[in-house]
């Protein structure tokens, strides 16, 4: 059995009780490092378990992985962080399952959308009265019209690029942004700006490829921008 887990967005009390459980029954634990604390397997993997972090594994380990499992009868907890059903690609690891004769289950976990807007004290969808859409995307997928709030996934890259794709999508200069950095990390990062500030503000903080970007994210950002 393979359960594809969502780790939440780094934090190991950020794990479900279902995550947490299935981590502590797994014979194999293959975890993200670069997007998980280690004490999300720490805490919860029992002693024996075989710990595979991602990277320096690779994808030939991970289907190792699944052989054995099918070969013996193993149980594997694959960790991704935050959900796995959001910008994880799972399906294509699914298709490494399946083709295996392996039964699967996905496990859902703690976005870093939901973590970054609890962290803020904001609500991205909006007040009962003016509600507006959520939209998750990555700067390479492209942004909507404005309207809705924008958490745009995997945005340390290119922040120029990015801040001119919201400008030409139609975003106002003066639009409400905010920046979670390793949202729930102990060096996590919070910082609010305009969208005529969001390049400089990514740039001078150096956030890396996996920072989330909400735009025109809502009323508790107007108190602190």
């Amino acid at each position: 059995m393979v359960h594809f887990v969502g780790g939440g967005p780094g934090a190991p009390d950020l794990v479900t009780l279902r995550a947490a459980g299935i981590i502590t029954a797994a014979d194999v634990v293959i975890w993200g490092r670069n997007l998980l604390m280690e004490e999300v397997v720490t805490s919860h993997a029992r002693e024996g378990a075989e710990i595979l972090p991602w990277p320096p594994a690779t994808m030939k380990d991970l289907h190792a992985v699944y052989d054995r499992a099918a070969a013996e009868g193993l149980k594997v907890a694959r960790l991704y962080a935050g959900d796995p059903t959001i910008f994880a690609r799972i399906h294509e690891e699914i298709g490494d399952v399946t083709e295996r004769g392996l039964p699967y289950a996905v496990v859902p976990g703690v976005s870093a959308v939901a973590a970054a807007a609890a962290a803020l004290v904001l609500d991205p969808t909006g007040a009962r009265e003016q509600t507006r859409p959520l939209v998750l995307t990555t700067r390479d997928s492209g942004v909507p019209e404005p309207g809705s709030t924008t958490a745009v996934f995997m945005a340390g890259r290119e922040p120029e690029a990015l801040q001119e794709a919201l400008v030409g999508a139609g975003y106002a200069p003066d639009t409400r942004c905010a920046i979670a950095h390793r949202v729930s990390w102990p060096d996590e990062r919070l910082i609010t700006c305009r969208l005529l500030e969001l390049a400089e503000r990514l740039s001078e903080n150096e956030p890396g490829p996996h920072t989330l970007v909400l735009v025109n994210a809502g009323p508790a950002l107007s108190d602190s921008c």
